[in-house]
Order: C-alpha cells, then sequence, then structure tokens
C-alpha cells in the first residue's frame, strides 16, 4: 500500500478544523482576530496540494521494490577526485584516536596522526597529518597519488588495514603492484580459505615473491620509531593541525637527510 503526505494531511486539517479549534475556543474564550485569520489562511492554502506524493516508508523496502543504493565511501570517491581534493576531505580536527599495540592492548591518545610513505633505505617520501580518528586505508589513495608525483616506485607495500578493492585497483592504475596483506574481513569462509594457503606454503617451502617483497615493509615501522627517538616526533607541544605539521616537517627532511647519507657512506 501507497501513501500520501498529502493524504495524511487532509484528515489532520479536518481535525484542526472541526475538533481542535472549537476546543480552545471553549476553553480559552473566542478567538482573536488574528487566530481567525491564521484559521482562514491555513483553510485557504490546502498545504497538502504543495506536497509531493510520498513514494515509500520506512524501513527496508517491500518485496520487489529495488533497494536504494549505497552512498560511496570516501575511498570510493577518491578514485575520481584530484589530489587537493583528497586531501580537503581528510579529517584535520584533533580528536581521540585508538589502535592496537603489539601485544594486542588498545591504547588512545588525543591528537593526530601522520601517515607516511617511506621508500627503500627508510627514506621518508610522502607524509599527511590527519585527525587521530581517521583509518588508516582513507589516507592510502592520497599518499601513493603524492608519491607518484615524486618519485618512480613499481610496488606499494601495505598491511591488512590497507585491503580495500578500490586501493588495489587505483594502485594497478597507477602502473604499480599491489602487495596488501589480506584481511578476512569478518569473513569465515575467507579466515579458512587464508589459513589453507598458508598451510599449503609452508608445505611446498616456496614463499612468493610478493611475500619476501612484503617483509620490507616494516622500514616504515623503523622510520616511525626513529622519528620518535631522534628528531621530535614523540613530543610535541604546539597545538593546531598547522603547528603540529610544521613541528613534524623539521625533523621529517632531517631524517631524510640523514638516511640517504647513510646510504651514501
Amino acid at each position: 500500500m501507497q501513501f500520501s503526505v498529502s493524504g495524511l494531511l487532509k484528515p489532520f486539517e479536518r481535525l484542526l478544523q472541526g475538533v481542535l479549534f472549537p476546543t480552545l475556543e471553549q476553553q480559552l474564550g473566542s478567538r482573536s482576530d488574528k487566530h481567525r485569520q491564521l484559521v482562514e489562511i491555513l483553510g485557504l492554502a490546502e498545504i497538502e496540494s504543495l506536497v509531493a506524493p510520498w513514494m515509500g516508508g520506512v524501513g527496508r523496502p517491500a518485496k520487489g521494490e529495488p533497494a536504494c543504493a549505497p552512498e560511496p565511501t570516501r575511498i570510493e570517491r577518491q578514485r575520481t577526485m584530484t589530489l587537493e581534493e583528497m586531501l580537503d576531505e581528510l579529517p584535520r580536527a584533533c580528536n581521540v584516536g585508538t589502535k592496537k599495540n603489539s601485544q594486542g592492548y588498545k591504547e588512545s591518545w588525543i591528537g593526530y596522526k601522520l601517515h607516511l610513505d617511506v621508500a627503500d633505505g627508510q627514506i621518508p617520501v610522502s607524509c599527511i597529518l590527519t585527525s587521530a580518528s581517521a583509518h588508516d586505508s582513507q589516507v592510502a589513495i592520497p599518499l601513493a597519488e603524492m608519491t607518484a608525483r615524486r618519485v618512480t616506485n613499481l610496488y606499494d607495500l601495505m598491511d591488512s588495514a590497507y585491503d580495500a578493492v578500490a586501493i588495489h585497483a587505483h594502485c594497478r592504475a597507477l602502473g604499480h603492484v599491489p602487495i596488501i596483506d589480506l584481511h578476512p574481513h569478518g569473513s569465515s569462509d575467507r579466515k579458512a580459505q587464508l589459513a589453507a594457503e598458508e598451510r599449503r606454503r609452508r608445505l611446498l617451502h616456496l614463499p612468493a615473491a610478493e611475500d619476501v617483497r612484503y617483509r620490507e615493509r616494516t622500514t616504515v615501522e623503523r622510520v616511525n620509531a626513529r622519528l620518535k627517538d631522534e628528531f621530535g616526533g614523540r613530543m610535541v607541544r604546539v597545538r593546531g593541525h598547522a603547528k603540529v605539521m610544521c613541528h613534524l616537517m623539521f625533523g621529517i627532511p632531517i631524517l631524510a637527510a640523514d638516511q640517504i647519507l647513510r646510504l651514501i657512506r
């Protein structure tokens, strides 16, 4: 059954004219000229004729009716955006972030999150500062675009937090090979498939080339550690996105220069 807003408003109009207004007049006394004018305007306006028909109800669609298409996620929208538009859409407000540490316990902090793209040799190439609550996967495509403008790279190494179809597709569109750890995404079937694949690889003793290359992903963790311990990233005593980014950028270029000098020596 389909309902229209105009059909729902029509009985309400009769209720106002026939029940509500007379009852108010009995309780509060006769209406003033302004009140009578309001009643006449409501009667002449016919509000129900100005409202478009209501094509559906609240909740899940009826059997046979097409479901509404879900709105694209931020990662999906980034596929059609410029780098500047992607950076403008990322959150920058100071808020609360939470992550799991190496022991599996949750850690929370208030502030921001620095996302780094690091090349071989522990050389930082690109960085983006977002709100602490921003998920890592939302910054993967902007970082890849930023890095592609600066260097020529063949692989994109990421952990399971970046396992998304849009990220895989964008890496291939840039001419890169995405090496991203698979994530079961809560599916018991996929977990079983991943476990079976791992057992087969151990049985053959033949690691894939992507697996060998994926071991280099820990490079970014070492860069993060050096930035915190040696280049002022751990103690940030300024407030605001611009000031925090400026503070960190005093250390990142020096870290890159130090790593390049180590490679030369």
